[in-house]
């Protein structure tokens, strides 16, 4: 294939801060093509290596929406923030507006507008200039720098100085000049001619006024400009409070294939993102470039391992993963910022455990990658099921004593008690089972709505093993006719039992029930403490 050596200027690689080689790999090209790229391309120094764009990132975690246990994936608002210094736009010159003093002795001309603002004469001037320093957009009070080059960036209204004869036609003198060192203002600005339109003062020489003439911008310089001159480069500086800045021209970021854009991926992403706003402006000029600056603010959804065998006292450690997607060499990400907002916004259920963190790490294989990490720790807040569970759980547990006073040859009764009070607590867990999250294990919620049941069970096995111990069927015997049950009026019981059984049954029954009780109380004390603890410390 036949090389152009004009493509290749399409494929320069912008460096972090100053010019480097870029190793540019062809197809296999004839002798004469070679020659001709050696020497459209200027000699490199083996010593000059890419070292890449050096990228700030920084992340700010400003909302939690919901954490769906089931599904394993968490919904988030977050913005991420780039900087980064691009040598292409070193030199760039955008439109610029703002309030600042009127420089002229003319007014109300065409293209004027003015105001007072603190009691001094204001006027919108409009203007190409280099953005020297420009502060954030949540600033509240700074200032704008500007770099205004007096023999290039005119606007309407400036003074100006012919610094060569300038060519004029008029009906009193078909040509004529306008001598050097005439101060004139510049009513129009045409940059694409490169020319202005002076309307210059009265000439003496020839005694007419000359109202417009056009000029090119070799030929004329701002005189009194707004600002302080260096005298070494001969431009000057523009201070302009942020109040008074109306706005300027970003670069089009879109028509320059060569511009630098960061290039990465989300690595856990579920579904695809909502990108709510998205802003790249040029901050400011230095020698080294651009320093661009980009936020883009999303709300996308993301998969988590959740474990929670914990709960509902469980604590989750949710984390966004990016990835970028060029290698290190191009692209080296560096962290301005290891806190990652606050989060100050988070369901009702949940809690800040551990404050939203960035990391950033290289990720080493084939390819020379790099991750970023963001993490938030978040802790759920148990008094929803504490109140809704545990102590519906407990009153229903203990809702089964009144079997202490119930004497251990009466079975039916106490059977009837204990069944009824399964059944109840079996119905209130099919309830509230749509509040408890669905996993193949065990939690500790689980484990303790099944030791409710268990003590159910529990109890009716006491009193069915004390029954099988200690007492005998009245049925098996009502042949012998003793005498004691001997009467049609007092029909005997269905089993008779040791007069120390219903000792030994009340005792045993005391004990369990104490045992629940004690239990509970050592846990509310244990969780009052924590609470109270967590209180102060807060």
């Amino acid at each position: 294939h036949k090389l152009n050596p004009a493509c290749f200027s399409r494929l320069a690689l912008p460096a972090m801060q100053q010019p480097a080689a870029t190793l540019l790999v062809a197809p296999r090209a004839s002798v004469r093509d070679s020659e001709m790229l050696s020497a459209s391309t200027p000699r490199v120094e083996s010593s000059s290596v890419m070292e890449g764009v050096a990228v700030g990132v920084k992340a700010n975690l400003i909302e939690v929406l919901d954490v769906d246990e089931v599904a394993e994936r968490f919904t988030v608002v977050f913005t991420l923030h780039f900087t980064w210094v691009d040598p292409l736009l070193k030199d760039y010159k955008g439109e610029v507006a703002y309030w600042y003093p009127e420089q002229s002795s003319l007014s109300g001309k065409k293209g004027r507008h003015s105001s007072k603002q603190g009691g001094a004469d204001l006027r919108l001037w409009r203007r190409r200039a280099k953005v020297l320093e420009f502060p954030r957009s949540d600033a509240r009070n700074g200032t704008v720098e500007l770099e205004v080059d007096p023999r290039e960036d005119f606007a309407v209204g400036d003074l100006v100085e012919a610094t060569a004869e300038v060519p004029y036609k008029s009906k009193k003198a078909p040509r004529g000049a306008i001598p050097q060192g005439t101060h004139g203002t510049v009513a129009s600005v045409d940059a694409d001619k490169r020319t202005v339109e002076v309307q210059w003062q009265q000439n003496a020489s020839s005694g007419e006024d000359i109202l417009m003439t056009q000029a090119s911008w070799s030929k004329v310089r701002m005189v009194a400009p707004p600002g302080e001159v260096n005298h070494e480069t001969g431009k000057f500086r523009v201070t302009v409070p942020c109040g008074r800045f109306v706005g300027k021209v970003e670069p089009d970021w879109t028509s320059n294939p060569l511009f630098f854009q960061p290039r990465w991926s989300f690595e856990n992403q579920v579904c695809d993102w909502i990108e709510l706003v998205r802003e790249r402006r040029l901050a400011s000029l230095s020698e080294q470039g651009g320093h661009v600056f980009e936020k883009i603010k999303f709300q996308a959804t993301f998969s988590e391992r959740l474990m929670l065998h914990r709960f509902p006292f469980d604590q989750h450690t949710l984390t966004i993963r990016l990835t970028a997607e060029q290698h290190y060499d191009r692209q080296q990400w560096k962290s301005l910022s290891e806190v990652a907002g606050q989060a100050s916004r988070l369901p009702t259920e949940w809690s800040l455990a551990e404050a939203p963190k960035m990391e950033v790490y290289e990720l080493r294989g084939r390819q020379t990658l790099q991750r970023c990490r963001v993490s938030v720790g978040l802790k759920r807040n148990p008094q929803f099921f504490m109140k809704h569970l545990v102590v519906v759980t407990f009153f229903l547990g203990f809702s089964s004593s009144p079997v202490v006073l119930v004497k251990p040859s009466n079975v039916e009764e106490r059977a009837t008690i204990l069944l009824t009070v399964l059944l109840v607590m079996a119905a209130y867990k099919h309830m509230t089972s749509q509040w408890v999250p669905r996993k193949p294990y065990y939690t500790w919620m689980d484990y303790y709505v099944l030791l409710g049941f268990l003590l159910q069970l529990f109890v009716l096995c006491e009193s069915l093993f004390w029954v099988w111990v200690n007492c005998r069927s009245i049925i098996d015997f009502d042949q012998e006719l003793d005498g004691f049950y001997n009467s049609t009026a007092d029909p005997p019981p269905d089993y008779e039992c040791r007069h120390i059984a219903s000792n030994l049954d009340r005792t045993s029954l005391l004990a369990i029930y104490g045992t629940w009780l004690f239990s509970h109380a050592l846990a509310l004390c244990a969780y009052l403490a924590h609470h109270c603890k967590q209180l102060c410390q807060g």
